[in-house]
């Protein structure tokens, strides 16, 4: 299905967004884990009492039946679906709990406030708890995603400054936290590079990152909101040693293109995993970071306003 046969749909309620990319990574032959970042903690999403758990047991339910059932070919066992931390309102055991509380086999963890509290996820008792709190409740933690980095904003900051500097010691500590924890990849943050010395720049983070990631035996993912063309671009000029955690809500969040068809061309072996979630139109049919998420299946997430088309 090309863009042009597919007209805009509801997400998870016909060939909009989310199972149109469903669809696109059962014919790439991917296989792995599928993250919903959902953030159950909103208010917004609470109707009649229900709570967090509630919620995400419903995502989880969402997508077995957009990946997995039987009008998909009974494809559970190729997927495992999981939830990233701070979807919940807490982060730590409790997030692990509910985590398996609504049916996730893992948890994509954040870096616990990487450099602002000293690296905790390095620390052993720290990790000792995150470790047992994996066992007691059977959930999986195959990724490490530097998320305060991210909200730092500090991959966009020169890399002899303070800033850049913190930067690449976050990644190299989050890298080294991984390899102790047994997560198999940390993923760094490649969003609003949007002109050829902000790319330039976060692909020589990215060149440290995935030096750091062999020397420590973690494949480094990124997750950004490029083009197709600057996706291949910039993945190939690493030899393929970076790969993505591809959202499909990011190219429909920020107009970069249609997220079926950039999983095609992109294929497998360029994606380390996926983040989904949805969102709600504004009243005029646009997105942007104000509009709200909502749970999978709900959303009104369109590639292009309707009457644009």
């Amino acid at each position: 299905m090309t863009r042009e046969e597919s007209g805009p749909a509801l997400l998870g309620q016909g060939d909009g967004c989310v199972q149109a990319c469903s669809a696109s990574i059962l014919q790439t032959g991917y296989r792995g884990w599928i993250f919903s970042e959902t953030p159950y903690y909103s208010q917004r999403l609470r109707r009649n009492g229900e709570d967090c758990v509630c919620l995400a047991r419903q995502d989880r339910t969402a997508l077995e039946n957009m990946f997995g059932g039987k009008e998909r070919g009974n494809n559970v066992g190729r997927f495992k679906f999981a939830v990233c931390e701070w979807s919940f309102p807490c982060w730590g055991e409790l997030a692990i709990k509910m985590a398996y509380e609504a049916g996730f086999d893992g948890v994509q963890l954040g870096d616990g406030g990487g450099s602002m509290h000293a690296y905790p996820l390095r620390d052993r008792r720290v990790q000792e708890y995150y470790l047992q709190a994996g066992s007691d409740y059977h959930i999986s933690f195959p990724q490490i995603h530097l998320y305060t980095l991210g909200h730092q904003c500090y991959y966009r900051s020169r890399l002899d400054t303070l800033e850049g500097q913190t930067c690449l010691e976050s990644i190299k500590q989050g890298v080294i936290a991984a390899s102790e924890m047994g997560c198999t990849s940390v993923i760094i943050d490649g969003m609003r590079m949007n002109n050829a010395a902000k790319r330039q720049h976060i692909f020589q983070v990215a060149q440290y990152a995935v030096r750091i990631g062999e020397e420590y035996g973690i494949q480094i993912g990124m997750e950004t909101d490029m083009s197709m063309e600057d996706h291949i671009s910039f993945l190939d000029a690493l030899d393929g040693k970076l790969k993505l955690c591809f959202d499909a809500h990011n190219p429909v969040m920020y107009g970069t293109g249609y997220p079926p068809d950039m999983i095609r061309t992109l294929g497998k072996d360029r994606i380390d995993h996926f983040h989904v979630k949805e969102s709600q139109a504004n009243e005029d049919g646009f997105l942007s970071v104000e509009t709200p998420i909502v749970l999978l299946g709900e959303g009104c997430t369109f590639l292009e306003s309707p009457h644009r088309r």
